[in-house]
């Protein structure tokens, strides 16, 4: 099987998120896959940076916390998959501070998968948690660590990067999926 990292371009047409949701508490669960349950709002929202200019939305959305934030058609896709995803919806708020009419979801990838291959990979570990990675130069991962059904997962040291297994990337791509990137495995990256 073959795995990329997956990546939501910003680019400069897109609207763009870099305000965080009112009301979270412990926001820092998202970026390490942990549950949220009740410390997410109900009525949670985004609004698309004014700092940009960017308005076009597209079925994941860029965003500055690394979050999956994406449409109800990716939603469905996902959930057909065997992913221990937790899904917390949020609306959109347009430049104009209007409510975007088509629902979205930060698909929050729960756990993490340790199959790092720690000699083959260029990292920086974080000197507040050294057990974490700073930053990824080159990523490498020893394939045989992924459990068969983690087609879509974080990895235990550095969970802010998701890895996506290339047939269901090819089926996010059949299904016209707006918004996707990917870098590949094994070679010069920025993380």
């Amino acid at each position: 099987m073959n795995y990329k990292i997956l990546k939501v371009p910003p680019l400069e047409e897109l609207g763009y998120i870099e305000q965080e949701v009112k009301g979270v508490t412990q926001a820092w669960r998202l970026g390490e896959g942990e549950r949220m349950g009740n410390k997410f709002p109900t009525q949670a929202s985004y609004p698309l940076s004014k700092n940009r200019k960017g308005m076009k939305l597209t079925d994941f959305i860029p965003n500055k916390f690394s979050r999956l934030i994406v449409s109800e058609k990716v939603r469905k896709l996902l959930e057909a998959e065997p992913l221990d995803i937790e899904w917390l919806p949020v609306s959109i708020i347009d430049k104009k501070d209007r409510v975007v009419d088509v629902p979205y979801a930060i698909a929050h990838v729960l756990g993490t998968v340790d199959c790092v291959d720690l000699e083959r990979s260029e990292y920086d570990r974080s000197s507040f948690s050294p057990e974490q990675f700073l930053v990824i130069r080159r990523l490498v991962l020893r394939e045989d660590k992924i459990p068969e059904q983690r087609s879509l997962f974080r990895i235990k040291e550095y969970p802010r990067a998701f890895i996506i297994r290339v047939d269901l990337l090819e089926k996010l791509a059949a299904a016209g999926i707006t918004g996707l990137g990917m870098l590949d495995l094994d070679s010069p990256v920025m993380l």
